[in-house]
């Protein structure tokens, strides 16, 4: 075996700064006690903030029977969801009982037998004593 000692070793620029690097690497840098009592504080103020100083949500009062539709409400999207449904249903029901001329062909292509129902005409929806 050789002994380390045989041979002068000259470290080039770039081993001296990997050695660096990996020193600093097994370093855990720690932010400083003021460093996180400022950023707790400024979490502190925000969250006071947006909550306008108030009872938690889930401490709020509502009225007994209408949780159901809260959480129904919630499920859905809030008011925006059941508009949306709302219209998707509206819609849905209006092209289904008068649908369009390229819907009733398209209907007849892919079942074969375009059947209408004529209400107009019957007895039944006459408003006539």
């Amino acid at each position: 075996m050789t002994d380390r000692h045989d041979k002068p070793r000259h470290t080039t620029g770039e081993e001296a700064l990997e050695r660096e690097l990996a020193r600093l690497g097994r370093l855990a840098p720690q932010p400083g006690p003021d460093l996180v009592a400022r950023v707790l504080a400024d979490a502190d103020a925000l969250q006071a903030q947006r909550h306008g100083e108030t009872a938690p949500v889930a401490a709020r009062a509502r009225p007994a029977g209408s949780q159901w539709w809260h959480v129904t409400l919630g499920l859905l999207g809030g008011r925006q969801g059941l508009a949306g449904l709302a219209t998707v249903a509206l819609a849905g029901f209006w092209i289904g009982a008068d649908p369009p001329a390229p819907i009733t062909a398209l209907e007849s292509a892919f079942w074969g037998v375009s059947v209408t129902v004529e209400i107009q005409d019957d007895p039944l929806f006459t408003l006539e004593d």
